[in-house]
């Protein structure tokens, strides 16, 4: 009898680890291996509302553009600088930053994510989870993805969060964009 009590406890074990090494899989990946995507992205933080328009080649090429607050000029980051359109239909430098630095900085970020899954639940195409304490999300993260059934690919996901007193609720919906090409300036 009690060999038959462990072997009925053992497919769940091993499901929820499967669910929780997908979700660490996820949160360690980067989202342009599958090539180029478009993510619009609304925030609430501390209940007022943001929302942009990402669109990435990769993790040291994209460009955001802020949908609201209107008003806000957009940012392209690209060759380690930050640019911003500059009203003639070029763009101007408004910082430099090492990217080596934020290539490495990135690849932290998502080794802690992935190593920081305390538990996961996994229901068809949407897995659930939270993350311990990292630097970048506070002590606690809840994450939310909804993937597409055949690729598994993400097609949306959502952090919620709270860092330094302000409550942050993040979704982004993502749209494969196997065409997209973004400016590449040069203050050279």
């Amino acid at each position: 009898m009690r060999i038959l009590a462990v072997l009925a406890v053992l497919p769940t074990v091993s499901a929820a680890d499967t669910c929780r090494d997908e979700l660490a899989d996820i949160l360690g990946a980067d989202l342009t291996a599958n090539g180029p995507y478009i993510a619009t992205n609304t925030n609430q933080v501390n209940g007022i509302q943001q929302v942009y328009r990402q669109l990435f080649l990769t993790d040291t090429h994209y460009l955001v553009e802020t949908l609201q607050p209107e008003g806000l000029p957009d940012t392209l980051t690209y060759d380690g600088g930050a640019w911003q359109r500059d009203g003639t239909g070029g763009w101007e430098l408004i910082r430099r930053f090492d990217i080596d630095e934020t290539v490495d900085g990135v690849a932290a970020q998502r080794a802690a994510l992935a190593d920081g899954v305390a538990s996961a639940s996994c229901e068809g195409d949407v897995i659930e989870g939270v993350v311990g304490e990292t630097r970048w999300f506070g002590p606690e993260l809840h994450v939310r993805y909804v993937l597409h059934p055949e690729t598994r690919s993400v097609q949306e996901f959502t952090f919620d969060f709270t860092v330094n007193g302000a409550e942050i609720l993040a979704h982004f919906v993502i749209e494969a964009a196997p065409g997209l090409e973004l400016p590449a300036p040069s203050d050279r």
